[in-house]
Formats: C-alpha cells, structure tokens, sequence
C-alpha cells in the first residue's frame, strides 16, 4: 500500500512540474504561493522522491 501511495503522490507532483503530461492540458500551469509570484512547480516530484530515498 505504501508503494500505491508513493507512487500517485510522484505522478501527481510530475503533473504539477510539467514532467508527466497529462492530454486535456494543453496550457502550462504554474504554481506559486501566495505571498510570491515566483514558479515552484519545477523539482517537487525530484524533490519528493530524494525525501523518500532518505528514509
């Protein structure tokens, strides 16, 4: 169940990057925060999967 978890949460994060497309998105999505405008939706599935290969 752990692996199922990991797994959707990675391809959802790869979906929020723009590494993993998804063909009713044709628009590039951008996240940001709300105190700035700054793009952080680049490395978060990187990012999620080295916080796992720590543990």
């Amino acid at each position: 169940m752990r692996i199922v978890e990991i797994n959707t949460l990675s391809h959802v994060l790869g979906i929020l990057d723009g590494s993993t497309y998804v063909d009713e998105i044709n628009d590039e999505f951008i996240l940001t925060t709300e105190s700035s405008n700054e793009k952080i939706n680049e490395d978060l599935q990187a990012l999620f999967l080295e916080l796992i290969e720590e543990k």
